[in-house]
């Protein structure tokens, strides 16, 4: 599952839930390993909804950015790099 609580007044309110995803996370021991945060703070990539699939979305409201599906892998050319 992943959430977005708002923690802008967290002594007044609490942290109240703004929106989650309970089926957005792929099932697993990924452990900290399946989330990660941009630097700025803007961006959160996680594994899921599948074991092959790394979603990144928004952190303000979780809306999909990209989807990467890593099931079919990348079959490059053997001479794709040298023809630079």
């Amino acid at each position: 599952m992943v959430s977005v609580f708002d923690t802008s007044s967290v002594e007044l309110a609490g942290a109240p839930l703004l929106r989650s995803l309970p089926k957005a996370a792929a099932r697993g021991d990924y452990g900290p390993r399946a989330l990660a945060v941009s630097p700025d703070g803007r961006k959160v990539a996680y594994v899921g909804p599948n074991e092959y699939t790394v979603t990144v979305s928004s952190t303000s409201t979780l809306d999909e950015l990209l989807r990467i599906d890593t099931s079919t892998g990348l079959n490059l050319e053997p001479d794709i790099l040298s023809l630079r």
